[in-house]
């Protein structure tokens, strides 16, 4: 097999295999989402709210101590 076609071999083979993954994430959404296994947009927005929060002060308090 030349260099050439190995790569589009592997290329192919990367590609299937991302195609797989994602079909994949996508059906355990829509499991989750039939489970009723969500989050709301406003559950998201107060989580990362908070986490920035935090970081914040994290790194507030990093930089009197220096």
């Amino acid at each position: 097999m030349s260099k050439t076609k190995g790569k589009v071999a592997t290329k192919a083979k990367q590609l299937a295999e991302y195609e797989a993954w994602y079909a994949e994430q996508v059906q355990l959404g829509l499991d989750d989402l039939e489970a009723g296994r969500v989050v709301s947009d406003a559950e998201m927005q107060d989580h990362f709210e908070k986490r920035f929060k935090e970081n914040g002060q994290r790194q507030q308090q990093q930089k009197q101590a220096a």
